[in-house]
C-alpha cells in the first residue's frame, strides 16, 4: 500500500502472490526489495514503480545491496543456511551453521550474524571478500538481533534475547564492544543525521544516541509501541502492528525536535496479516 504523507489517499496497491514479506530493503540506487521467505523469489520494484520477480535460492531472508554488489541469506536446513555473494557476473556461495538473520559488508568482509539454536549461542561469521572464504567466527553475547548498522567504522548489532547492551565490532580490528542501554531488547537501529534512534521490543521507548560517541542522550516515551521507524527531515514515522477487525497497523507521525504527535495515519486490515514494514518514498530520509 502506498499513502501519501498525510495518510489520506491510497496511491497504489500491490497484490503479490508471493509469502512471507517482512522485509522492505532497499539499494542506493532507488531500487525497492522484498524478499519472500517462504519462497524462492525477492520482488524488486524500480525507481519508475516496475515490480519484477527475481528467482532466487529457496527462503530469501535478508538481502543488501550497494552498487552491484549484493549479498542475500538463506535458510537453507534445519540448523545451517547459505550466504550468497554477488559481484557484478561473479556468485559465491557459502554454507554456514546456524540460522543467518542478518548481513553486511564493506570492501574488506562480508558480516554474517547468525544464531546457533541447538548449541544456544550466537557468532558473527566474517568472510574475506578476496579469498571468498570464511576467515573467522566472532563469539558474541547477544542473539536474535533484527538489525545491524555500519557507523564510523563499526558494526553496531541489536539484540531482542532481554539484552540491555548493543554489540559493537571494530570493523579494523574485529574487537568487539558492548554499550549499556536503559531499555532491554534493543531491537531497530534508525540513523538520523548525528544521533541514532534505537527502538525496543513491544516497548514505546526510543533510546537516542550519539551517533560518533554511541552514548545515550536521552530516552523518550511516544503513543504507540514501536516496531519499526523511519525519518525524513521533519518528522518521526513509527508504525505499531494493531490486531483488531479493521486494522491492521498504524503510523504515528512525530515532531523530530519536540516529539509532539502531529497525526496518525491507521493501516487498513488486508485478509488476515499485519503490517509488517514501512519506507519513505521521494523523501530526505537521513
Amino acid at each position: 500500500m502506498v499513502f501519501d504523507l498525510e495518510g489520506k489517499d491510497i496511491h497504489s496497491r500491490l497484490r503479490l502472490k508471493e509469502h512471507g514479506i517482512f522485509s522492505i530493503r532497499e539499494d542506493n540506487q532507488g531500487n525497492y526489495f522484498l524478499p519472500a521467505e517462504y519462497g524462492e523469489r525477492v520482488i524488486q520494484i524500480a525507481q519508475d514503480g516496475s515490480v519484477r520477480p527475481i528467482d532466487s535460492l529457496e527462503d530469501p531472508i535478508y538481502l543488501i545491496k550497494e552498487d552491484d554488489v549484493q549479498v542475500v541469506t538463506y535458510n537453507t536446513g534445519y540448523d545451517y543456511g547459505t550466504l550468497e555473494i554477488s559481484e557484478g557476473s561473479n556468485v559465491t556461495r557459502l554454507e554456514l551453521d546456524g540460522f543467518n538473520r542478518l548481513v553486511s559488508f564493506d570492501e574488506k568482509y562480508v558480516y554474517s550474524f547468525a544464531d546457533l539454536i541447538d548449541e544456544e549461542k550466537t557468532v558473527l561469521y566474517i568472510v574475506d571478500r578476496k579469498l571468498d572464504k570464511l576467515v573467522k567466527t566472532l563469539p558474541l553475547k547477544h542473539g536474535v538481533a533484527n538489525d545491524m548498522k555500519k557507523i564510523h567504522g563499526k558494526l553496531i548489532i541489536t539484540g531482542t534475547d532481554n539484552a540491555t547492551e548493543l554489540t559493537v565490532v571494530d570493523q579494523k580490528t574485529l574487537e568487539i564492544e558492548y554499550v549499556e542501554l536503559p531499555t532491554k531488547n534493543p531491537e531497530y537501529i534508525l540513523v538520523d543525521n548525528d544521533r541514532l534512534l534505537i527502538t525496543h521490543v513491544a516497548s514505546n521507548k526510543i533510546t537516542i544516541m550519539d551517533k560518533k560517541r554511541l552514548t545515550v542522550t536521552e530516552t523518550v516515551d511516544i503513543q504507540h509501541p514501536v516496531f519499526k521507524v523511519r525519518a525524513d527531515h521533519r518528522y518521526i514515522y513509527a508504525l505499531t502492528q494493531l490486531e483488531s477487525n479493521d486494522h491492521a497497523g498504524v503510523i504515528g507521525v512525530y515532531d523530530k525536535k519536540t516529539w509532539n504527535l502531529k497525526r496518525e495515519i491507521l493501516l487498513p486490515k488486508i485478509r488476515e496479516t499485519l503490517v509488517q514494514d514501512l519506507t519513505l518514498l521521494h523523501s530526505e530520509e537521513r
